[in-house]
């Protein structure tokens, strides 16, 4: 049985009582060459520009809004940010798309990516202008950076954990933010605010309760992983867990066993082969 999830679209603006208006944000921006380049690859990873989707390669660049990448199942990227920004671990099955990549005329960068379903993982330097801004957003709400370790799991509803290994990072969704510090991790269901930071669990352990053969050749499993875990069975997404707790159906192997993939937001990924009786 999956988690009860919401399909709302976080309205979340960072500095929303200050918006300027359209020609002023415009004298505030200029042209400049700003990407996301892709410099490492495993597997099925396609690359979308200009409406078209064909499969990517080392040297790639995402630098229009829309630009984006697909990752399939046991697939995986790497993208460098201009002016060595930071890094983007891109894991399998996620899909990303460039939001914002300009330039301010005081040499701001302001960057957003856009991450619908999946895996990320962000390791950002510090910023030198104080203006330069960093945004993921997600179905759920926004996380705003300006240098730090981090990573998050997004699921088909679009409900998000984001858990912080070093700096802080700033998650907002419908008018109310959380400041994630290290070693803690928040969880945000769309149309709602993010809950309080919890500390990120030591382990990704996966504590089985009920293993039962069902008889057509699957088997229900039943058991707890820490809240916030992405959960795969041979590459199909069943979901993030807001909980703990997990129920799933899934086809017997030959072997008498089911693969159970579990992502952290962290990071942390584990395999389990679950022995079916």
């Amino acid at each position: 049985m999956r988690n009860h999830h919401f399909i709302l679209q976080a309205c979340v603006v960072l500095g929303l009582f200050a918006v300027p208006s359209a020609s002023a944000q415009q004298s505030l921006q200029v042209r400049a060459n700003r990407w996301l380049r892709v410099t490492e690859l495993t597997g099925n990873v396609r690359y979308q520009t200009g409406g078209t989707l064909e499969p990517a390669a080392v040297g790639d660049r995402l630098q229009r809004v829309g630009d984006g990448l697909r990752t399939g199942g046991n697939s995986t990227a790497v993208l460098d940010m201009d002016m060595a920004i930071g890094s983007v671990s891109v894991a399998p099955n996620t899909v990303l798309q460039i939001q914002q990549l300009t330039t301010t005329s005081d040499g701001a960068r302001l960057t957003r990516i856009n991450v619908t379903e999946g895996h990320a993982q962000l390791r950002v330097r510090r910023f030198t202008n104080p203006n330069s801004t960093l945004e993921i957003e997600t179905p759920a709400g926004v996380a705003a950076v300006r240098g730090t370790d981090f990573g998050f799991n997004v699921d088909q509803e679009g409900l998000m954990s984001l858990a912080t290994v070093d700096g802080q990072v700033w998650v907002e969704a419908q008018g109310n933010g959380v400041s994630v510090n290290p070693g803690f991790q928040t969880l945000v269901i769309p149309g709602f605010p993010p809950e309080p930071p919890q500390p990120i669990a030591t382990e990704l352990y996966f504590r089985p309760r009920v293993i039962t053969d069902n008889g057509n050749g699957t088997a229900e499993i039943v058991g707890f992983v820490p809240p916030g875990t992405l959960i795969y069975v041979r590459g199909q997404s069943h979901g993030l867990t807001t909980t703990g707790h997990i129920d799933i159906t899934a086809p017997i192997s030959s072997n008498r066993r089911v693969p159970i993939t579990l992502q952290a937001p962290s990071g942390t990924q584990q395999t389990y082969q679950i022995a079916i009786p």
